[in-house]
């Protein structure tokens, strides 16, 4: 690999960056980070306690609104944009801030646009009448008969029926009480979901039932806002755990001090299903399953978590031969999830037979528009993730990779949204991981200059600015520095890995 880098600043990077890492983790091998505030989870919970003003919650709820004051709506999408200028005006006055924006969802985010409809019938707001949500509720459940419905999900119709009955004056239904309540964790929380715990806190106020279900939830909001006044998106500590693996491992200093309690904690984090959760707890996902996989591959854990694993990836793998998003085979078809359960399938040794249709419908996707993932922004995740599933020597991947380059902004980086005017430290790094696998297809000028824009973005703590990329729940943004963290490490990795292999003995 011929570029006029300069490999000392990156290695002296590197090891700040792992020393990041090393300094994060948690006792038990583990890393889990705090989601970035956003109106999304804080209004929703700030209306539920505003709309039932429980005693005792006057400074929590003055607390929130202070923040969402001065919030701004995310921008990436025109539907997000309106439903948090939305909800933020629902939370600050609990009033009527006119008719919710449900439609701006349209029809490829049916269960976002029923959670508006549900809070708006609740708030008393003109356009949502409670027989129609009920409606609304009745037909989502119909639809989702006879498939896997995500806990999340069984909340909200649960929730939602209750509401509208409430809003009708109808007395509570015991069945629908009783499935709500049985939803409950332990912690009070549903699903240490704070948006999902307020829904279900709200129904159970509104109908007047479930009292100590309903105060546990109280207790379970009132716990955990954070000093600013917000509430944050449920921490990704198995995924988180997964990724920083798959990110830093190769490296002696990560893998001598970090790697065995961590491949540990994602052993012990196997559901009996078989699958992984982003959360030990949470129910089964597949693309957590696959990265928790990518993690474990060529360890002794990864073999015995393997019979299990298998079987839960042929249970969740569609007639067609590829993986949706969630462990629910109604669920559209995910290019990144399939994608990397096609690389986890490899790295623990299934025969190539097994992901040959995978693969053929991940290279018509790139002939159909281009690649793209469901669960980051940057179009370089794709690239990088995909790309390394299918093989870089596939004409799709080297097409990936030029339409990639042509986009490299003027100061060496990529954007990780449309629209956007900075470099992202995280997209760049993702293309430089591309970049460097892609090797010899990768362009030496291009990596370059897209090294200096990492170097120059890390702060002093060795760690980099990050920005919502990450989707959850879609189309809504979260930021985990974490991510941030991993994705760019990677890079830096593999710019050193690769040139140790090119140039044995040599170190940067």
């Amino acid at each position: 690999m011929t570029a006029p880098i300069s490999f000392q600043p990156v290695s002296r990077a590197l090891h700040r960056a792992v020393d990041y890492a090393l300094d994060t983790r948690r006792d038990d091998g583990a890393w889990e980070s705090t989601a970035d505030p956003r109106i999304f989870d804080t209004s929703i919970v700030t209306f539920a306690l505003a709309r039932c003003r429980p005693w005792g919650i006057d400074g929590t709820v003055t607390r929130a609104r202070r923040w969402l004051a001065g919030a701004p709506a995310q921008g990436h999408s025109p539907a997000v944009a309106v439903t948090e200028a939305w909800l933020r005006d629902l939370a600050l006055d609990a009033a009527l801030p006119g008719s919710p924006p449900a439609a701006a969802f349209g029809d490829e985010y049916p269960a976002r646009r029923l959670l508006v409809q549900i809070l708006a019938v609740a708030a008393g707001t003109p356009g949502v009448a409670p027989e129609v949500l009920r409606e609304a509720v009745a037909g989502a459940t119909e639809t989702s008969a006879g498939c896997d419905v995500k806990q999340w999900q069984r909340v909200v119709l649960a929730a939602g029926s209750l509401i509208a009955d409430a809003e009708r004056r109808l007395p509570p239904n015991p069945t629908l009480v009783e499935a709500l309540v049985g939803e409950q964790w332990s912690d009070g929380s549903f699903c240490m979901m704070p948006a999902i715990t307020a829904v279900g806190f709200l129904a159970l106020s509104l109908a007047d039932a479930g009292p100590t279900a309903r105060q546990r939830a109280l207790t379970y909001l009132s716990s955990t806002q954070f000093p600013d006044g917000t509430w944050r998106f449920v921490p990704n500590e198995v995924w988180d755990t997964a990724l920083m693996v798959r990110s830093l491992c190769g490296l002696s200093l990560f893998d001598s001090r970090a790697l065995e309690p961590a491949i540990g904690f994602l052993a012990r984090s196997q559901g009996i299903d078989g699958g992984w959760g982003i959360r030990r707890g949470i129910e089964a996902d597949n693309d957590t399953t696959a990265m928790a996989l990518m993690a474990l591959a060529g360890t002794r854990q990864g073999k015995g978590a393997w019979p299990a694993a298998e079987s839960y990836i042929n249970r969740q793998r569609s007639p067609q031969g590829m993986w949706s998003t969630w462990q629910s085979r109604d669920d559209r078809p995910s290019q990144d999830v399939t994608a990397h359960l096609v690389s986890a399938l490899r790295a623990h040794g299934a025969a190539q037979s097994g992901t040959a249709r995978a693969k053929r419908w991940l290279l018509a996707q790139h002939d159909g528009g281009g690649w793209k993932a469901d669960w980051y922004t940057p179009r370089s995740y794709a690239v990088a993730e995909i790309g390394d599933a299918v093989g870089w020597s596939a004409p799709a991947s080297r097409a990936a990779l030029g339409q990639l380059l042509t986009e490299q902004l003027p100061d060496g980086g990529w954007l990780a949204l449309p629209g956007e005017s900075t470099s992202s430290p995280v997209a760049t790094a993702l293309a430089v991981s591309a970049l460097v696998a892609a090797e010899p297809l990768g362009a030496p000028r291009a990596l370059g200059r897209a090294l200096e824009v990492i170097l120059s973005t890390q702060n002093s703590l060795g760690t980099w600015p990050g920005t919502p990329f990450m989707y959850g729940p879609r189309p809504f943004l979260n930021h985990f520095q974490a991510h941030t963290h991993a994705f760019v490490t990677a890079a830096l990795r593999d710019v050193l890995l690769r040139r140790e292999a090119a140039t044995p003995g040599e170190r940067g």
